[in-house]
């Protein structure tokens, strides 16, 4: 097994797993000592920045940051690259909404202010930024030390929007863990979509 392939297994199995701990109920226990934790770091200021990142990480501020990068790849030749990074945001929608749909997990007991609809399991918006994130990475530095870097800065966004939501209590710790693995397999799989469509022309 190739260690891209061992990647992708993992963490294909790592998504499954969570799904199947939050669909069984199983991980409710989890969010009483995560929320405790998190309920002494909720300062207003950093709540004001929580909910800042929150709205920029939406599909808008995604979207807009999609459309800066594709006419940046557009104007350095790349043009398959532009769909292996819009194809893993739409990708990580159409799979996040599909699975809310089959879990229908009701979301965390709100913080007075905050008002989120919808189901609460896989955080769509970790998805939708790991997949975009992590996509463009790829294609910014598809090899060597600087494909580390640009890798490790996509993460640690995600990391942020993350904890972001969580401090927000409009997720569960396994619903942003599940919307990370989900965003990383999108990622992939667009990548590789467009690499097979690439080889093709």
């Amino acid at each position: 097994m190739t260690p891209s392939a061992r990647t992708i297994a993992g963490v294909d199995a790592g998504f499954v797993l969570v799904t199947v701990l939050v669909a069984g109920g199983w991980a409710e226990g989890l969010y009483q000592g995560v929320n405790r934790g998190l309920s002494t770091l909720r300062s207003p200021a950093l709540l004001d920045f929580a909910a800042l990142v929150s709205v920029a990480a939406r599909p808008t501020g995604v979207g807009l940051l999609c459309l800066v990068a594709g006419i940046v790849l557009w104007l350095r030749g790349k043009r398959l690259e532009i769909a292996a990074v819009w194809g893993a945001g739409v990708l990580s929608l159409a799979t996040m909404e599909a699975v809310k749909a089959l879990i229908a997990r009701p979301r965390p007991e709100p913080l007075a202010g905050v008002v989120e609809a919808g189901a609460s399991y896989p955080s769509g918006t970790t998805a939708l930024v790991t997949a975009v994130l992590v996509c463009l990475a790829q294609v910014v530095a598809p090899s060597g030390p600087a494909s580390r870097l640009a890798l490790g800065l996509a993460l640690a966004v995600v990391a942020v929007v993350a904890f972001c939501r969580l401090l927000l209590s409009v997720h569960y710790l396994t619903d942003v863990v599940g919307g990370a693995c989900l965003g990383l397999l999108c990622a992939i799989a667009a990548r590789a979509i467009v690499a097979r469509i690439g080889g093709r022309s």
